[in-house]
């Protein structure tokens, strides 16, 4: 069900449980036009559906997608990045999911030491490929995922697993990064020049 049905999606781990949890929305859902993929998700969820990693990694195992068909896209955040995967979005051919959480989380199981290097490679991987298998099978030729900025430091393993897939960097003058980021989540400096 969860490699067929297109209003079906990769939600989060239940990690403690060693679960995948998969969404359902409604059919007229399009969490591909939502700014961020995971909010969209979380305010249209129907139901839930949880398979254990073992099953995920089996279902991964029969997924055929092209490694170079895949644009991994970092950015240092507050660059436009999120722009741009609207703007991929555009073409017919491409699907971007604009910060899909559960890259999020598995960068905090790792960073909390929850598991080894090779189990969150392997879940970096079966993600990457169940999410592009699910867009494929509604017609998609090229999968983008646009990150939030801290899953950069995964970036070694979806590389080591992920070779062959293009990757798309965003940055941003420094100076201006800072006054953006400032203005966005903390308070300005009055003193603070461009």
């Amino acid at each position: 069900i969860v490699l067929e049905k297109s209003n079906l999606s990769l939600y989060c781990l239940d990690h403690t449980n060693q679960r995948v949890i998969f969404i359902e929305t409604s059919p007229d859902v399009d969490l591909l036009q939502a700014p961020f993929y995971f909010i969209a998700q979380y305010e249209n969820a129907k139901k839930l559906i949880a398979i254990p990693y073992d099953t995920f990694h089996s279902l991964a195992k029969k997924v055929e997608v092209s490694q170079e068909r895949i644009i991994l896209f970092y950015s240092t955040g507050r660059c436009g990045s999120t722009l741009i995967s609207k703007v991929m979005n555009l073409n017919p051919s491409v699907v971007s999911f604009s910060e899909p959480d559960i890259f999020s989380q598995l960068i905090m199981i790792r960073t909390a030491g929850q598991s080894n290097d090779a189990e969150v490679a392997s879940l970096l991987y079966d993600s990457t490929m169940i999410m592009a298998a699910n867009a494929q099978k509604q017609g998609f030729q090229y999968f983008a995922f646009k990150f939030r900025s801290y899953v950069l430091s995964v970036s070694d393993l979806l590389y080591q697993t992920i070779p062959q897939a293009k990757i798309l960097f965003m940055y941003r003058n420094a100076l201006t990064w800072a006054y953006s980021f400032s203005r966005a989540f903390g308070s300005l400096d009055e003193n603070m020049e461009e």
